[in-house]
């Protein structure tokens, strides 16, 4: 299965004051994967998962792929603190 929602600022949703950058479209994104697709708490928990999109869609999909390959080298090497930034 699949499924797709607006970035905030497009399409149906809110359009909040905010300061609308690649970061905030991928935490929005990452938030979105972690809570609803891989999460711990989730009935379809995951180890991988896709994300796509188009135009700034497709460029928010490349932000969350290269932040979640950092994380996921650190996690397999078991450093915490490089996975943290510390």
């Amino acid at each position: 299965g699949g499924g797709g929602f607006d970035l905030i600022g497009f399409g149906r949703s809110e359009k909040p004051p905010l300061s609308y950058s690649q970061y905030l479209w991928g935490s929005y994104v990452s938030d979105f994967v972690k809570e609803y697709v891989a999460g711990p708490e989730t009935e379809r928990s995951c180890d991988s998962y896709l994300v796509g999109g188009n135009s700034i869609g497709g460029f928010t999909a490349m932000t969350v792929a290269a932040d979640d390959a950092v994380s996921a080298r650190a996690r397999e090497s078991g450093d915490e603190e490089k996975r943290k930034g510390g």
